[in-house]
Parts: structure tokens; C-alpha cells; sequence
């Protein structure tokens, strides 16, 4: 076979039926980057927050209910439900469903109901697993009846209902729409974090940087500190640098990343740097220091791990061995997906001490997947008291293809166990039989992801609207701390290849 690409994949039990291999598009040409082995067996999409003021009744199912079929219900042109009664004695009326999803947890919610018609009848919003857990209730009064509902916790998500219940004589209502909303009060942070990973082009900006980090509403900057052997070269240049952005309300927080920086080796050197980068600190005056120091490690990306529980384990510990080198807690730049790993939650948990703010990498480009993804960070972050800010991708990226390999006798995807027992897969460009312990697989499906749907590909404006346009909501959690903007377009921002890494 002539080989052209290895990748590790997680142990197994059974022999996997599928592979997923993830790459990109290069000149035309498909370069893979990682293998995973999806989940076996169709699995019940897990529930999403409800979104913030958009109508829930669009997508909601209806059905009417009450022992004497009292009620009766119809879509207005609108789409409003028009419900008319007959009098009677038993409870009716009508259940609206929004869905597999639950109300947003750790901050108080109001249910907004718009409506029209006779009085009498009355809404209430219950527990749907139980149907008799009322969370609030009110008498339909006016056009906007509001309902305070209470904080639910982080480790619930609970599916409600909303119901709406005729009164004992006849009537008619039309409910015009339904809507979540979040108590004012919450305040909005005023500045945001850009990364700009290349300190030489920084230091040679020469005020212009100030200028357009001001600009840009940025108040906080990610810079690679440059390390030659045990110091930070350029001392005196890089002080007036953190200087400069200060008096302009700039703080300058040192930031490193390397996925290597989980194994043996990639550890003792980021410790190195680490201590470089307290020194420093150490020897700077309080208006030339920095404001903190980010790790933007990512582990999933060096390879040296297949097993969740492993990886973020030693991911747990380069960053406590980083903030005792440090003196102080960090800051760390996680995925958005870590939260659907017991593993990655126990890290997190671990270092309650360590962290000084987590920073998600939500890059999504529209409001409801943003929504979706932030939603359980910033509610994680209210139930542990800690701070949690949201980042946006604004680079230049590819487009990514996941291609889906299926058992075959033929195909240039070959599974092998190595000689430590780690699966193998290894993708060729020409097509074998089976033969001996090797798994042969054959292409059976691809699906590009569009790169808009997880960067702005550079229209800074409508990342910078999109954040505006959220940050009202999202300071309803006290965990909100701002955004972070990656691939900003400036001179000192490069691209991640331009990192020192411990290679």
C-alpha cells in the first residue's frame, strides 16, 4: 500500500463499521487531518437551550386537552393559536411543546406572552417529564402577560410546556406569540480580547498598533512573549510596548500554545518559558506588567492522545504545573465540544484555583448555533464562580471535508492494531484486498462544511455586530466576562503557524 497518511484512533470493542476521517481542501487536493469512529446506533439528539425572544410557538407542537373536549384550537394567518372554550367544569385547554429543548439555566427567566381576547383564561408553564411541577403561573390579563420564571440549575435541563388554560365559561383568545426573555441589570462589558500571536510585528508597529486595537473596542491583547534560553529577550522594547497599550486602557496578557505541551517533554519546556515569562513579570513595574498569562493548548491537536479521559488529564496537569510556575491563576482557550466530556468537566472542576477565566472557542457565525454552544459555559461558569468569555473566529479558513469510510474487501482506508495495542488507520491512494489483522475500508460518503459557518472570513463588522447584538443577553450571567476576537485584520495578528512551539 502506498501510504500517505496515519492517524491514531480511540480503542474498541467491536470492530468499527464506519470511519470518519476530517480534512481540508488544498489546491483541489484533500488533505486528512484527524480519524474518529462515530457513535454506534442511531442516538437521541441531545436537548438545546431555548432560544432568547424568538416566537416559540413557529416550531412548537400543539395539542388540545380536557376530559369534557372543550377546546378547540386553530392557526391564525400569522401563525398565532386562536383557542375558543365551551363552558364546562373540568380543566382544559391547550399544551404547547417548543421542542427537545430546555430552559436556560443559572439566571432568572420571563416567559412573555402576547394575546388578545376574552378574560378568564390563564397560562402556566410546567415540568414536562412530570406534568404537574408548575414553575409559574399567571391570569391572562392584558396583551403581554409576563411570567418570572426561577434559575434553573447547570445540572438540569429541563424540558418545559406551556399551557394554556380556559376558564369555566365560554371564550376565545388568540396567543400571538411566546417568547423567552432575560431581566435587565446585567452589565455589558465594554472591551474585547484579540489575539496577536507575533510580538516582532507588534513591537514594530510603533503606535499604530494602540491606534487600531482603540479602534476596534479591544482591551485586552494575547501576545507570545519572544524566550531565548531562560528570559524574555527584548525586555526594555516590550515594557514600553505594555506601556503604551496601558495608558490607552490595553491590557497586554502573555499567551502560549502548544499541543505538545501535554506530553513529557512539550511540559518541561512550556515550564521553562513559563518561568521566563514570571520573571518577567517579576522585574516588571506595575504599569509595564502584564495583566495575566492565557494557555491556548489544545491537545486534540498533537495526536499524542487518543483516549478523552487521558488527554485532558494531562492537559489538568501542565496547566497546574504552568499556574504554580506562574505564581498566579491562567487563563485557558478550550473547545466548546469539552463540556460534552465527563473527563473535560472533572479537569475543569480539578483546578478550581488555577483558572482565572476560561475562554471558549464558540466560532459559529450565526446567532442560534452561537446561542446553543455558549449557553452551557456561561451557565457552567455561574454554578462554579467562574469566569467565562466567548471567542469568535474572524481567519481565513479552508473549507473542512468529512469523509465517511464503510467496511469493504477493497478500499484506501486500512485499520491495523500497533504493537502497543493503539488502533491504526491508514489512508492510501490505491485499493487492497483484506489480508491478515488489517481492516480494509471503502469511501462511502462526504460532506463539506462551509468555513463561513465557523469563521467571518474576515468581515470584522459583522463579527463585531454579532457580539453586540448578543452581549445584552449573554450579561444576564454573571459568569460573562466579553469576547475574544481571533483573525482580526491587523498587522500584528499572524496566523497560528507563527507560533514558538516546543518543537
Amino acid at each position: 500500500m502506498n501510504e500517505v497518511w496515519s492517524a491514531r484512533i480511540p480503542k474498541f470493542e467491536k470492530l468499527p463499521t464506519r470511519i470518519i476521517v476530517e480534512g481540508v481542501d488544498q489546491a483541489g487536493m484533500f488533505r486528512p487531518l484527524r480519524a474518529a469512529i462515530p457513535e454506534a446506533g442511531e442516538m437521541s439528539p441531545a436537548p438545546l437551550p431555548l432560544p432568547i425572544g424568538t416566537d416559540l410557538l413557529a416550531d412548537a407542537a400543539t395539542r388540545v386537552f380536557g376530559l369534557e373536549e372543550r377546546a378547540t384550537v386553530t392557526t391564525g394567518s400569522t401563525g398565532s393559536l386562536v383557542m375558543e372554550c365551551k363552558a364546562g367544569s373540568a380543566p382544559a385547554g391547550l399544551l404547547v411543546s417548543a421542542g427537545n429543548a430546555y430552559v436556560p439555566r443559572e439566571v432568572p427567566m420571563r416567559l412573555l406572552v402576547r394575546s388578545e381576547g376574552e378574560g378568564g383564561f390563564a397560562v402556566a408553564v410546567v415540568d414536562r417529564a412530570t406534568g404537574e411541577n408548575v414553575w409559574a403561573s399567571a391570569e391572562i390579563t392584558d396583551a403581554e402577560t409576563v411570567l418570572a420564571l426561577p434559575s434553573r440549575s447547570w445540572a438540569q435541563k429541563d424540558l418545559p410546556d406551556i399551557r394554556i388554560l380556559c376558564p369555566s365559561s365560554s371564550g376565545r383568545i388568540e396567543i400571538r406569540s411566546a417568547r423567552l426573555d432575560v431581566p435587565e441589570g446585567g452589565s455589558v462589558p465594554a472591551g474585547a480580547g484579540a489575539w496577536m500571536w507575533n510580538a516582532a510585528d507588534a513591537l514594530e508597529a510603533d503606535g499604530q498598533l494602540e491606534d487600531r486595537l482603540e479602534a476596534g473596542g479591544i482591551d485586552q491583547v494575547y501576545l507570545q512573549l519572544p524566550v531565548a534560553g531562560n528570559s524574555v529577550v527584548h525586555q526594555t522594547d516590550l515594557r514600553a510596548l505594555i506601556e503604551r497599550l496601558r495608558k490607552r486602557n490595553i491590557d497586554t496578557i502573555a499567551v502560549e500554545g502548544d499541543p505538545e505541551m501535554v506530553s513529557r517533554d512539550g511540559r518541561l519546556h512550556a515550564l521553562s518559558r513559563a518561568s521566563a515569562i514570571s520573571g518577567f513579570i517579576g522585574g516588571s513595574s506595575a504599569r509595564q506588567s502584564l495583566a495575566g498569562v492565557q494557555y491556548d493548548i489544545e491537545p486534540y491537536l498533537g495526536g499524542s492522545h487518543v483516549n478523552p479521559e487521558e488527554m485532558w488529564d494531562e492537559w489538568k496537569a501542565t496547566i497546574r504545573a504552568l499556574a504554580d510556575e506562574i505564581g498566579s491563576p491562567v487563563s485557558v482557550v478550550v473547545p466548546f465540544w469539552m463540556q460534552a466530556s465527563d473527563a473535560g468537566i472533572r479537569a475543569l472542576d480539578d483546578l478550581d484555583g488555577q483558572i482565572a477565566e476560561i475562554v471558549v472557542m464558540a466560532y459559529r457565525t450565526d446567532e442560534i448555533s452561537l446561542w446553543q454552544i455558549c449557553e452551557p459555559w456561561l451557565a457552567y461558569g455561574a454554578d462554579r464562580n467562574r469566569a467565562v468569555r466567548i471567542a469568535l473566529e474572524n481567519g481565513i479558513l479552508e473549507k473542512e471535508w468529512h469523509r465517511t469510510y464503510r467496511r469493504a474487501e477493497k478500499g484506501p482506508l486500512v485499520l491495523e492494531i500497533d504493537v502497543d495495542g493503539t488502533p491504526m488507520v491508514s489512508l492510501g491512494n490505491v485499493s487492497l484486498t483484506m489480508n491478515g489483522e488489517h481492516w480494509w475500508y471503502d469511501l462511502s460518503h462526504e460532506v463539506v462544511i462551509d468555513p463561513r459557518r465557523i469563521s467571518f472570513m474576515g468581515d470584522a463588522a459583522t463579527m463585531s455586530a454579532l457580539a453586540a447584538r448578543v452581549a445584552p443577553e449573554f450579561a444576564a450571567w454573571k459568569s460573562f466576562t466579553g469576547f475574544a476576537f481571533h483573525g482580526l485584520d491587523m498587522k500584528a495578528e499572524a496566523a497560528a503557524s507563527s507560533r514558538e512551539t516546543t518543537k
